[in-house]
């Protein structure tokens, strides 16, 4: 602890001494005040705290003007964000470089430029008077952390700068920097949260979208299943036959091969998996223009029938009859090349009774991929028409909703947010009997399909009617896991009612 009384003591034998510790405990009390507005101005915007901090360093050290400049690192500059005392409207468009000028030399070699006792004629301040008034001084110094620049101040001075003035600032900008950092680290952290907000309110919608489209498109894919199951089973004969099946990337590299292709060409299938289809050709033929053409048409997407003459791992000439199918996905690209073929070597009779088969083979074949494009297309128009005119919805086996689709918004006035995890019940109306729905949960809930004339109330209190078919879907244990109901608007009032009373009439529902 600081003992006053003795310092007293020492600095009364010893001025020099009193002097020192007077200016010492002047420094550390003026560092000690800008340090408590640098905390203070924290929450600022940087430009607001370079304002801040400008003009309290200009006050402090009596500066006619000065400039506060902040690294910009994407471009490498230095751009003025603050001014004191000086025509902003110019200076605010100011940059420096990397040692251009004071600023940018004092930036480049982190050091404090410092020039006193200028000549009179040397620099020329702007004022309201009719005098000129000359700088007499001129103090630049960066604002540096851990060896990285932030920033630069810039000050100019009418009269000289005191030495402990001078020792402030310096000491100041050390912490001006450190404060920098934390500002901008800030910044960048919040920045980097609203991006991950951003970030996962998109993948929300993006899964949502995802979850929907999946479910509109099961149908379909179940279709298609049973058709991949059939395609399976025909090339899985295939493979099992005298019909050699060899597949390709659209480049020619080979990618798999049954067994009579192995056979017919004497090669194992580790041998040529990852090869490319030239070395079943003749090097003359492999270098040759209309080999090049014949993969660029495959890879165009174009199917390739005829007699081929190949060679096989003992340089044997062969010939085969096939095809070659180009494989395309649903944005038209070729994903592979199916290439079905038969030995036609040794007899002309032989030939036409192959080719008839292979020819036959690959008719049936384009002919099934030909039928799941158009079963594929042709589920989807159905769903779009599905999705426009029929009332859809899911729920739980507590009849809790889980999905509705646009139409019953549409007719129901709810919107989706408003049904979802909602019970079914939200959307009867009071004019319904409960025996109604006494027979529909024993319908359903033992595994069979509702079908039914029901009324339901609306949000605004109005009634429609629809003619519902509501059925379970079944686990592997044959049990109702949810239930998915599709609903048909009546519009026509006297044949709702009609249709309504029939079906309590053969039910043997009598209504109170």
């Amino acid at each position: 602890m600081l003992d006053i009384a003795n310092i007293s003591n020492i600095t009364q034998n010893n001025p020099t001494l009193d002097y020192n510790l007077q200016d010492r405990l002047w420094i550390d009390n003026h560092i000690a005040q800008f340090d408590e507005l640098i905390r203070h101005n924290y929450a600022k915007s940087i430009q607001d705290f370079a304002t801040v901090m400008l003009e309290q360093i200009a006050e402090f050290s009596q500066a006619y003007s000065g400039v506060f400049y902040l690294l910009d690192n994407s471009n490498q500059v230095l751009q003025a964000t603050a001014g004191y005392a000086c025509d902003w409207n110019n200076v605010q468009h100011q940059t420096f470089k990397f040692g251009q000028g004071l600023v940018g030399q004092s930036a480049e070699l982190q050091k404090i430029i410092f020039f006193e006792n200028l000549p009179a004629q040397s620099i020329h301040l702007n004022t309201s008077t009719i005098f000129k008034i000359s700088a007499a001084g001129i103090f630049v110094f960066p604002l540096c952390f851990n060896g990285k620049l932030y920033g630069v101040i810039e000050l100019v001075f009418v009269r000289a700068i005191e030495l402990r003035q001078r020792q402030v600032l310096e000491r100041v900008s050390r912490n001006i920097a450190i404060m920098l950092e934390s500002m901008l680290n800030n910044a960048l952290t919040q920045k980097l949260l609203r991006d991950s907000q951003e970030q996962t309110e998109s993948l929300r919608s993006q899964e949502e979208e995802l979850r929907q489209n999946m479910e509109e498109l099961s149908a379909t894919q179940e279709e298609m299943y049973k058709q991949q199951v059939l395609l399976n089973a025909q090339l899985t004969a295939i493979d099992n036959s005298l019909i050699a099946k060899v597949e390709f990337t659209p480049n020619g590299i080979i990618e798999s091969a049954n067994p009579a292709f192995c056979q017919l060409m004497q090669y194992s299938l580790d041998e040529i998996v990852g090869k490319h289809h030239r070395i079943f050709v003749s090097p003359e033929y492999a270098q040759s223009v209309d080999y090049q053409m014949f993969w660029a048409d495959l890879k165009a997407g174009k199917t390739i029938s005829g007699e081929y003459q190949r060679v096989n791992k003992n340089q044997e000439i062969i010939w085969i009859s096939g095809s070659y199918v180009a494989i395309q996905n649903k944005s038209g690209e070729v994903e592979k090349v199916l290439k079905l073929a038969i030995d036609i070597s040794k007899s002309k009779k032989e030939i036409q009774i192959g080719k008839v088969q292979i020819d036959t083979a690959n008719k049936q074949l384009k002919k099934q991929l030909n039928d799941l494009q158009q079963l594929q297309r042709d589920t989807e128009a159905r769903m779009r028409v599905f999705n426009l005119t029929t009332i859809l919805s899911e729920s739980d086996t507590y009849g809790n909703i889980t999905f509705v689709n646009d139409k019953l918004c549409e007719v129901s006035q709810y919107t989706r947010e408003e049904l979802i995890g909602k019970p079914h019940n939200i959307l009867r109306h009071p004019d319904m009997p409960q025996e109604v729905f006494k027979i529909f949960w024993q319908t359903i809930q033992a595994g069979q399909v509702f079908k039914g004339i029901i009324k339901n109330r609306k949000k605004d209190g109005t009634h429609y009617w629809v003619d519902a078919v509501v059925s379970p879907v079944l686990d592997e244990k044959n049990q109702p896991c949810k239930y998915i109901g599709a609903r048909y608007l009546i519009e026509n009032e006297a044949l709702a009612q009609a249709a309504f009373k029939k079906m309590l009439k053969d039910w043997k529902i009598k209504v109170k």
